[in-house]
């Protein structure tokens, strides 16, 4: 309850974007498969609140057949993975470049199965004097056990494309947030707390270039290749993901707007770009903040 003005914030938004609906609970009561679960709320660090459901208190998590593709969680390696695809790039191409590329939204970008909603229902807070309400998802809602890997499986698939689409060679079109994206300015990393990084000037894109220039420019580049390594006949081009967060890795400028391409495409052709049908309220998949 006293994060009840929070929860108000969170589900206008989420109602806005179709994500959730809010209905009396004297309206639902007759559903077949019904069940209330309570919702918690977890406090954050210099950051806003984050809410979750506890499935387990009917037993729903318990209950849930484990069908989602549990070996889609690959997160727990992806560290490993990513560390050898640098170790095993051949630094004839120059250093290996890192970027990260996060989506917005992340579960609430998959559909529920329309029999499932009633059985994953939330108990929304109101006053004493006030008429009882349930929530319901109608996307895959924080807290539920099979939520994870449904939408690893998701991520991983994009992930697979686009390695599928770098090894193919194919050269992908200009993409609609390439622009956008190059426009943001990045956040000064003085600001944050604990960083060791030193600051980007605050002056022009084209002298945060110069910095990104000066940093690559220092990376100290092996004269000789280890001979105990396989060789690789051309610039590294790939890209892991970590649950919502994909990090792409490539060699040579050129190469390395190829891989952003692709993998901006396969994003929409599983996430879905926004069109001309939807509301104000949607957002891209592609976080742009991030």
């Amino acid at each position: 309850m006293s994060h009840l003005n929070f929860l108000y914030e969170e589900f206008e938004d989420m109602i806005n974007k179709g994500q959730w609906l809010i209905l009396p609970a004297n309206v639902v009561k007759d559903w077949p498969g019904l069940r209330y679960s309570p919702p918690g709320v977890i406090p954050q660090r210099g950051r806003r609140p984050r809410w979750i459901v506890d499935y387990s208190f009917w037993g729903i998590n318990e209950e849930t057949l484990p069908l989602a593709a549990l070996e889609s969680m690959q997160f727990g390696t992806a560290l490993d993975r990513i560390l050898r695809e640098i170790l095993l790039a051949d630094p004839a191409f120059g250093p290996v470049q890192l970027m990260k590329v996060g989506l917005s939204d992340g579960f609430y970008r998959i559909n529920l199965n329309i029999s499932d909603i009633p059985k994953l229902g939330v108990v929304f807070p109101t006053e004493p004097d006030e008429e009882p309400l349930v929530a319901f998802p109608l996307v895959l809602p924080m807290g539920w056990s099979n939520s994870p890997a449904i939408f690893s499986t998701a991520t991983e698939t994009i992930a697979d494309l686009t390695n599928q689409r770098l090894q193919e060679q194919a050269s992908p079109p200009p993409h609609p947030l390439n622009d956008r994206a190059e426009q943001v300015v990045p956040e000064d990393p003085s600001e944050l707390q604990g960083s060791r990084t030193p600051p980007l000037p605050a002056t022009s894109m084209q002298s945060q270039l110069s910095y990104k220039e000066a940093l690559l420019s220092s990376v100290s580049v092996p004269p000789e290749r280890d001979p105990s390594l396989p060789s690789q006949p051309t610039a590294l081009a790939y890209v892991d993901v970590f649950v919502d967060d994909f990090l792409a890795l490539a060699q040579e400028q050129r190469n390395g707007h190829c891989v952003y391409k692709i993998l901006l495409h396969v994003i929409d052709d599983v996430f879905r770009h926004l069109d001309s049908m939807d509301g104000p309220f949607r957002r891209q998949p592609t976080s742009l903040k991030n």
